[in-house]
């Protein structure tokens, strides 16, 4: 799942607060325009915990066009995972063309959600091995399909096989063979924001047998002797 940072306002010219009076800024005519918009960081701490969702923050727009004052006032994490903190950050960052009333420039404040959406990476092989079947399985006369799932560590290294779909029980030692190939297995790790993490892997192996086909025995002919006159 390919998951992207998303800053969000709920409009392009922002939202205003009513508590803007209550706090001696006045309600301008013209609302504040937001020229460029600034992009979170994930913590590791928050990627790792997979922490989603939005900080609403409250921003100060000084009627230079820069930013003052900023408070959260919808946490996302309370200061757990420090995304609350990268929400501030973020807010700092943006930039305004500053608010007007009566013709003149005037400092207000708005409010706008910042929003964390993780961005994933699968596990992706580097070099896979085949199974080695012995040569019962191979007359066995068996035919379908095994599923597997096996555990990436974020080294890439290989851990846990488990077989979540039989074909022969292990009877042939179908499912050694295919246990013993994917321990071989080279994989880079799946990432979550750019950090390494254990995941599970699922894979199918399809197995075939043929069985010996017992050859007639060919008539013999006489072949007639050829004289010289």
């Amino acid at each position: 799942m390919k998951v992207l940072i998303i800053i969000l306002l709920t409009t392009l010219l922002c939202v205003f607060n009513l508590n803007s009076y209550v706090r001696g800024f006045h309600y301008p005519d013209d609302p504040p325009e937001c020229i460029e918009s600034g992009e979170p960081e994930y913590t590791k701490a928050g990627a790792l915990a997979l922490i989603e969702g939005s900080v609403l923050v409250e921003v100060q727009v000084l009627a230079s066009g820069e930013i003052g004052e900023i408070n959260v006032i919808e946490p996302l994490d309370n200061n757990v995972y420090g995304l609350d903190q990268a929400a501030v950050k973020a807010a700092r960052k943006f930039k305004f063309k500053p608010a007007k009333s009566s013709g003149r420039v005037v400092d207000c404040r708005v409010q706008f959600p910042i929003s964390f959406y993780l961005r994933e990476s699968r596990a992706v092989p580097i070099s896979t091995v085949e199974p080695k079947y012995s040569k019962k399985a191979l007359k066995s006369g068996l035919k379908g399909d095994v599923e597997v799932k096996f555990e990436v560590f974020k080294t890439g290294e290989i851990g846990e096989v488990i077989i979540t779909q039989s074909l022969d029980e292990n009877k042939y030692g179908i499912h050694k063979s295919i246990i013993d190939a994917i321990k071989q297995y080279k994989y880079k790790p799946k990432t979550i924001e750019g950090y390494p993490v254990d995941s599970w892997v699922e894979k199918s192996f399809r197995f075939f047998s043929v069985k010996p086909v017992k050859s007639k025995q060919r008539r013999k002919y006489n072949v007639p002797t050829i004289r010289k006159l």
